[in-house]
């Protein structure tokens, strides 16, 4: 077990607390206690501390009583009993500062998820949730969600590394959950990465954007999300007003897909999208040249590691000299050669204004276009920058 606590003002615990921890974590930790007394005062005044697997989970409990100015707790296993989780959360539910709460590789027997669910709910002022890597399968988070449903302060819940797989026979638990998600006012970032949503969970996840008043971030990186999955976002993020950042990369989303999300970017609010990882090809630039001339929000767009080749950089270079929002673009490791990279030169030196940020490195230009791709954004006057 592992506990980092950061942000914590060790120096309003009583005298008393610091010479328990002083005398206590030595102990525990098999190190010399007269070598490391010297050592507390400095440790004190860092951001974080850590207590390992060694000290038991009734110190951690006592511990967490005594850390009245507590804000940020990462509680990691997998050594955690289930009695010592659901001790360590009784106490969370009685911390007035608390706002950062991480949970992972932790027991998630339903009769854990009822109880600790429960105990987290009653936080007051928590603000983000991470709940990684725990095994949790959809019951649980159907559970989890169904408490945090009435939070007023919640603002991002990451439930990231744990497989949900939807399918037909659990789809109506994947929507209840989202029913519950809805009605947590304040939520503002969502992530689902590498949680198996596949396009049935895409599908439902959809239905719900528009509920989600105040989401600005949707992170859904590897999910395993096809043409067919993109086709339901697109009819429905844009009418999420409040989102402006979307992470779809390391998916399998094709240049169709592509064309879906381009046909209705024009009518969101999305800042940053990203599309890394994917298969997206030449074919899909087209779409996509068209959506960001006439799109007023976009300012940063990552394509790296996908299928693009010359054709493709070239319809893309042509919009970006009519573009007046994009400030960076990522375009490293696909398969532009030396026409291409030409042409983009030609672009960003005379017909391009609003281009900060360029990432190119890892596809197939001489040397003479990296130089001058390299002059473009360098000198002591130059406010752009090359992104390696």
């Amino acid at each position: 077990m592992e506990i980092e606590y950061f942000n914590c003002n060790f120096s309003n615990l009583s005298y008393k607390i610091q010479l328990l921890i002083f005398e206590f974590l030595p102990l525990h930790s098999g190190y010399d206690l007269s070598l490391c007394c010297s050592h507390w005062k400095k440790l004190f005044s860092e951001t974080r501390i850590y207590i390992t697997e060694k000290v038991p989970p009734n110190m951690v409990v006592y511990f967490l009583l005594k850390s009245k100015n507590l804000t940020k707790c990462v509680l990691k296993g997998p050594r955690i009993s289930e009695n010592s989780i659901l001790h360590i959360g009784n106490v969370f539910k009685k911390s007035k500062s608390l706002y950062y709460l991480s949970l992972a590789n932790i027991p998630c027997r339903e009769g854990i998820m009822q109880v600790l669910s429960n105990q987290i709910s009653k936080i007051p002022f928590l603000k983000s949730l991470k709940f990684m890597l725990n095994s949790l399968n959809l019951k649980g988070l159907q559970i989890l969600s169904n408490s945090l449903s009435e939070s007023v302060s919640i603002k991002e819940i990451n439930l990231g590394f744990n497989n949900f797989a939807i399918d037909e026979n659990n789809a109506s638990i994947f929507q209840d959950i989202f029913n519950n998600l809805s009605k947590i006012y304040s939520l503002e970032v969502l992530d689902f990465w590498e949680c198996q949503l596949g396009d049935e969970g895409i599908k439902l996840l959809s239905e719900h954007l528009p509920r989600l008043k105040s989401l600005q971030s949707l992170i859904l990186k590897s999910n395993d999300i096809n043409d067919e999955g993109i086709k339901n976002l697109s009819q429905e993020y844009f009418e999420c007003r409040s989102l402006d950042f979307l992470d779809l990369k390391f998916n399998n989303i094709t240049s169709k897909g592509l064309d879906f999300l381009s046909n209705s970017l024009q009518y969101s609010n999305i800042m940053i999208l990203d599309l890394s990882y994917n298969d997206i090809d030449d074919e899909g630039m087209k779409g996509l040249s068209q959506a960001l001339i006439v799109t007023k929000t976009l300012k940063a767009l990552y394509l790296s590691n996908n299928e693009i080749s010359d054709d493709g950089i070239i319809l893309l270079s042509d919009s970006l000299s009519k573009i007046t929002n994009l400030e960076l673009l990522d375009i490293r490791n696909n398969i532009i050669k030396d026409e291409g990279g030409e042409y983009l030169c030609n672009m960003l030196q005379y017909d391009n204004q609003t281009l900060k940020s360029l990432a190119f490195f890892g596809n197939q230009f001489n040397e003479k276009i990296l130089e001058s791709l390299k002059v473009l954004f360098s000198g002591p006057n130059n406010s752009r920058i090359i992104i390696e």
